[in-house]
């Protein structure tokens, strides 16, 4: 996964769209999946939720700059033109992938590598609010023009509903935090269905049949109790590096055991 700074339009339409998810819920049981694009004259906002409330950007632009002016301080959305084209439907109707492929990393936050993490960590301290996005060694730094007339779109896990594969990729971030300790590799992709069957390859001495069969035996799947957790946890900060996560806990290491 791409680190993208909400001080800048690629991680701002993450930070927006997760902001409409939490508007959109109903008692943590809505469906939705949204996203957003910056054309840099104005936002398009696509998706499918089957709320029954229905968002109106007016409240957006209220709500957006009231609860998120700690979170960025470089865009106005009072200032731009929104066209919202989400679409209200049925439970049923609402687009769900039937499966998807997940990559974690042997790091504090699994689904960025350390090296990742530890640059930002780094620049924060020096020109953190300059840096755009960082990747393996590939850092975008103070943009240029060309940054600001091509678009930037949101993307996964934000701006999906826990009931709409974002809890499935925190279980499985949760998952990969236990595992490595044991496993001793730096990377786990995951290819999942979506009732949470999975096939798994890793880069560690363990063959990945093994690693799949430990998985199996010491986490039970239950994504309904898992999500009991963090129903009532702002999902806006995940689009922050530096913020706590109730779901990466350490509670299965002892128990992550390969014979």
């Amino acid at each position: 996964m791409v680190y993208q700074n909400t001080e800048h339009r690629s991680g701002l339409m993450n930070l927006i769209s997760e902001f409409i998810v939490k508007l959109l819920n109903e008692d943590n049981n809505t469906k939705t999946n949204i996203s957003v694009t910056d054309h840099k004259n104005f936002v398009v906002i696509n998706g499918q939720t089957d709320s029954k409330k229905i968002m109106s950007v007016n409240d957006l632009r209220t709500l957006f700059t009231k609860e998120m002016s700690n979170s960025t301080s470089l865009y106005d959305i009072n200032n731009v033109s929104i066209i919202d084209l989400i679409e209200y439907k049925e439970s049923k109707n609402v687009v769900t992938p039937k499966n998807m492929t997940f990559v974690f990393y042997n790091s504090t936050l699994p689904r960025f590598s350390q090296e990742q993490i530890d640059k930002v960590i780094e620049l924060e301290k020096t020109n953190y609010s300059d840096v755009i996005s960082y990747e393996f060694g590939v850092m975008s730094l103070t943009p240029n023009e060309n940054y600001f007339q091509l678009p930037c779109q949101s993307k996964f896990p934000y701006g999906y509903s826990l009931n709409n594969w974002k809890g499935i990729f925190l279980y499985f971030e949760y998952i990969s935090l236990n595992v490595f300790p044991m496993i001793k590799g730096s990377s786990l992709k995951f290819e999942i269905q979506s009732d949470m069957s999975f096939n798994v390859t890793s880069d560690s001495l363990y063959e990945a049949d093994k690693i799949e069969s430990m998985i199996k035996d010491v986490f039970d799947m239950n994504l309904g109790e898992f999500l009991t957790k963090i129903n009532n946890y702002d999902l806006t900060k995940d689009c922050l590096l530096f913020v706590d996560r109730p779901w990466l806990i350490k509670d299965r290491v002892r128990d992550a055991i390969i014979f």
